[in-house]
């Protein structure tokens, strides 16, 4: 599942649910919410707990998503975290305005530019990549 992570999800319980359904697709084994449910069980005790993960699964499972459109999903997941970011971005660059040494403002900027620029061409990038 190239282009989007678990790391791009605000809440860590999506982003491990999200690892569970890409182990599955990398290694060619069904990803319905049976499967994802026996791999939570399997994994035990982890960072997050079963109960979390299943009661999200529950809750994923009647949305009647359509396999067919997932890659538009993992879409929408990173235009999310784009958002998220950038606004975070923008909170720390006023917060330097504020208390950063003058001497350091410009390159400071220029550090996170750099970091948004390849955020912008990684999600410019997704959809473009995908296999047809």
């Amino acid at each position: 599942m190239r282009g989007a992570s678990s790391a791009d999800f605000n809440d860590p319980v999506y982003g491990h649910i999200f690892d569970l359904i890409a182990e599955q697709v990398t290694a060619g084994r069904p990803c319905d919410p049976t499967s994802i449910n026996s791999r939570i069980v399997a994994r035990g005790r982890g960072s997050v707990p079963a109960d979390a993960l299943r009661r999200v699964l529950l809750a994923l499972s009647g949305l009647n998503a359509l396999p067919v459109r997932t890659v538009y999903y993992a879409d929408q997941l990173l235009g999310t975290w784009y958002r998220r970011q950038y606004v975070r971005m923008a909170e720390t660059i006023r917060a330097i305005g504020l208390r950063a040494d003058e001497t350091e403002l410009f390159p400071r900027l220029v550090e996170h530019g750099r970091r948004q620029r390849r955020a912008a061409e990684r999600r410019a990038g997704f959809l473009g990549a995908r296999p047809r």
